[in-house]
């Protein structure tokens, strides 16, 4: 008699169970603020910069993307970047990990002309509501100085 009513108890959870475990759809979603439409660029390089809590990304158009790949040796016209810069967050699935978290900024350099040996570039820097920032010269320049220095990062 024991062995019976236990087995009815033990029956009565498990379908309890099979039933709540049917009913909950557990679909895995990208967070909003982690996606970038990149607009047919590709990915150049990417960075993190512990002290500000950041993570960057450099796309660029298909002749930005030649730059520094022992492709194209030097900014040329026609040539469009976007540097990506993410806050970072703690990662709540992997101790001591971080993942991206909302935009902060999107700072485009294009490649307008270049005449006498002088290369003119439009610079644009908008913040993750669509602000125009107004950065300071040493602040642009410093940015177009990291995309004409880098090294491209290597996919196998």
């Amino acid at each position: 008699m024991i062995a019976i009513m236990r087995t009815r108890i033990y029956m009565s959870f498990l379908s309890c169970f099979t039933i709540w475990g049917c009913t909950e759809s557990s679909k895995l979603k990208l967070a909003p603020q982690t996606i970038f439409e990149k607009e047919n660029l590709q990915v150049i390089m990417s960075g993190f910069n512990k002290r500000k809590n950041t993570s960057t990304i450099l796309y660029g158009n298909s002749i930005g993307g030649n730059f520094g790949a022992n492709k194209i040796k030097s900014l040329v016209p026609g040539q469009i970047f976007k540097l990506v810069t993410w806050g970072q967050k703690p990662n709540p699935y992997w101790f001591g990990g971080n993942i991206n978290d909302g935009i902060l900024t999107i700072e485009t350099v294009k490649i307008s002309g270049e005449e006498n040996g002088y290369v003119f570039t439009e610079y644009l820097a908008k913040n993750n509501k669509g602000d125009i920032i107004h950065k300071n010269n040493a602040e642009r320049l410093a940015t177009i100085k990291l995309i004409s220095d880098r090294k491209p990062s290597a996919f196998p």
